[in-house]
């Protein structure tokens, strides 16, 4: 089965629920549960990150990592479109750190578009969260909300 075609699909299923949505890719080699499908390539494990992040999902996962090969591994590490960097400021913020940090509010319950802007909608989100996690809630992406975002 294509992985990009799946993804697609689940997601465009599943969106309508206005849940985060973090999609589970296969790492793993399925003739070891019996199956006679292909064991996917790094190639296809990057189609399905690429796919899933064009969609603006909350994260990724993978099923099973303790079995991933090598190149599975390396292609998986090499991706880095959920990377939030450390922003210094709104006005130096990129596009693909902007969209990384609309994920990370999606998944934590602040729901925005994922378009890459630093628009009102998106500020508002960042101070709201901000004001959750103890920080002063400027709505600018600086380190320590970008670091909020990695504690529980």
């Amino acid at each position: 089965r294509d992985p990009v075609s799946d993804v697609l699909g689940a997601i465009d299923t599943l969106n309508p629920l206005g849940k985060p949505i973090i999609p589970v890719g296969q790492a793993y080699d399925p003739s070891i549960d019996g199956a006679a499908y292909p064991v996917p390539t790094a190639g296809d494990l990057t189609r399905f990150m690429n796919a899933a992040l064009s969609k603006g999902v909350a994260g990724l996962s993978f099923w099973s990592w303790d079995a991933a090969s090598t190149d599975q591994w390396s292609a998986i590490a090499a991706f880095h479109g959920f990377d939030l960097g450390t922003p210094t400021g709104s006005p130096g913020v990129a596009a693909g750190r902007v969209a990384a940090i609309q994920r990370a509010l999606k998944n934590t319950g602040h729901y925005v578009p994922v378009d890459g802007r630093l628009g009102p909608g998106t500020k508002e989100a960042i101070a709201a969260f901000q004001a959750s996690k103890g920080l002063a809630p400027t709505g600018d992406p600086d380190a320590a909300t970008v670091t909020a975002f990695t504690k529980p």
